[in-house]
């Protein structure tokens, strides 16, 4: 099985047949199925300007806003969730394809590797706090929370509706 150059994270589906996997620097996110060991679709974030931060150096630098850093497939397999480092929010890919309407969006090129089809396409896209990075589902699916790195905080997302809900703030310490 071939990965990206900058593999940052994997998720697998809940009936195991598929992973993803979140390729930071190369601002794509790949499926593959984990029977084949083969990559099924490829969706590459059309990159806009954001900013990043060095680490190192503890301050901000140009960047793009698309890198994705963590994905949690939802509990019933069909949608995949991805935090985007620099954009302060999170992606939705529908693993059905359907066209859904919604107030924000990110564009992306998606590949089938079976059909041979290759279209761009616009995903939700949820604001969340500052640098968005895990995400987690509650126990009943039905909420999906992500830390916010910077913002110190915590996003709460309905996950049938796919709107913020609120924040949970941070305990300064």
């Amino acid at each position: 099985m071939q990965t990206a150059g900058s593999p940052k994270s994997v998720a697998m589906n809940p009936d195991g047949n598929y992973a993803a996997e979140a390729n930071l620097e190369g601002g794509d996110i790949r499926i593959f199925d984990t029977r084949t060991k083969k990559v099924i679709r490829r969706i590459q974030f059309i990159r806009t300007s954001g900013t990043g931060y060095d680490y190192q150096k503890k301050r901000p630098i140009p960047s793009f806003q698309e890198k994705p850093v963590e994905c949690i497939f939802s509990p019933d397999g069909r949608y995949l969730f991805a935090s985007l480092h620099n954009a302060g929010g999170i992606i939705v890919y529908d693993m059905k394809e359907e066209d859904r309407v919604f107030p924000s969006t990110k564009k992306v090129v998606v590949k089938n590797y079976i059909s041979g089809i290759r279209q761009e396409r616009e995903i939700p896209f949820i604001k969340t706090g500052t640098t968005p990075k895990v995400l987690t589902f509650s126990p009943d699916g039905k909420c999906l929370y992500v830390s916010n790195w910077h913002s110190g905080n915590v996003s709460a997302i309905d996950a049938g509706s796919l709107e913020k809900m609120y924040d949970i703030p941070g305990m300064k310490t």
